[in-house]
């Protein structure tokens, strides 16, 4: 399996792939559209790898059945010690379902996870999932990779950590948008799941989560799958762009209102957030003449916070 990638060279080629127009979708019905999910990620040479496994596998551990079970140990652990926190269950969501702590996280049910007769992980299952979904945006690493329904909220997160100088994107020379096709008839290992509709940051990201089921038939020859190893080029794209365009697209981002504050909207210092960025990406843009601009009326209307 692969993906297709795109390397476009300015931001209206990079808008043109984006636009609901565009070339990817002209022969798609309503149906495959209302399906299309975006991811943008600030380094295109990063990989669809959920944040629980980067920190443990490498592409050179891929193949490392103890390396994937140590990664969902560790993760089944974290969460535990979050959701058993008394600070979190003070103040939970609305909508989680009331468990037993005790037995809830039973080093049990962690063994269950690699004894399904079916030879399928299905992690984080059912009964965990909403915890996990809940905890994603809270520091913890999870087997869920975050999507989202906008283009422009993927083109935001592609390229706001461009102008908040993030060290860790000191060498990187490109940033991405993944647009994923769901075909859930084609592939059901792929699972895409929705937020509690109480967790108001994500609804305002129009936030999607997805995750994979992992065969582990046989231990010596497993393969940890990712979207991008289970997709093809027909439903699966990378679109990458040089990183000194980020500017420019948050500043087509800030025209359709798409900027922290409308991203998260529980966030009590969204509006200075919002404030610095805008003054980043203003400052680098008065510092080098605009290659290209996009064509797009919103951009007459008068810039106002």
């Amino acid at each position: 399996m692969a993906y297709t990638e795109i390397t476009c060279t300015n931001v209206d080629e990079f808008w043109e792939y984006l636009d609901p127009r565009n070339p990817l979708k002209k022969n798609f019905s309503l149906e495959v559209c209302e399906n299309i999910l975006y991811r943008g990620q600030s380094d295109a040479e990063w990989a669809l790898i959920p944040s629980a496994m980067r920190n443990f596998i490498k592409k050179e551990n891929f193949q490392n059945f103890n390396f994937y079970k140590v990664c969902i140990k560790n993760e089944f652990e974290d969460l535990a010690r979050y959701v058993g926190d008394s600070s979190f269950r003070q103040d939970m969501p609305e909508g989680l379902p009331t468990i037993d702590l005790e037995t809830f996280f039973d080093t049990e049910k962690l063994n269950d996870i690699f004894s399904d007769i079916s030879r399928q992980i299905i992690w984080p299952s059912e009964e965990f999932l909403p915890f996990s979904a809940v905890v994603q945006h809270r520091g913890i690493g999870t087997s869920l990779l975050d999507w989202s329904k906008h283009p422009l909220i993927a083109v935001f997160f592609a390229a706001v950590s461009h102008i908040r100088q993030d060290h860790r994107l000191v060498n990187t020379k490109e940033l991405s948008v993944w647009i994923y096709i769901s075909k859930p008839i084609l592939n059901n290992r792929i699972k895409i799941h929705d937020p509690l509709s109480s967790e108001i940051n994500l609804k305002a990201q129009f936030g999607k989560f997805s995750s994979i089921v992992q065969f582990t038939n046989n231990p010596d020859s497993f393969h940890l799958d990712t979207l991008d190893t289970l997709c093809d080029e027909t439903n699966l794209f990378k679109l990458t762009i040089d990183k000194n365009y980020a500017p420019i697209l948050l500043k087509y981002c800030h025209h359709h209102f798409i900027d922290h504050s409308s991203l998260y909207p529980a966030d009590g210092e969204r509006i200075t957030k919002k404030i610095s960025d805008k003054k980043h990406w203003k400052n680098m843009l008065d510092k080098v003449q605009p290659i290209s601009l996009f064509n797009d009326p919103s951009l007459d209307i008068k810039d106002t916070i």
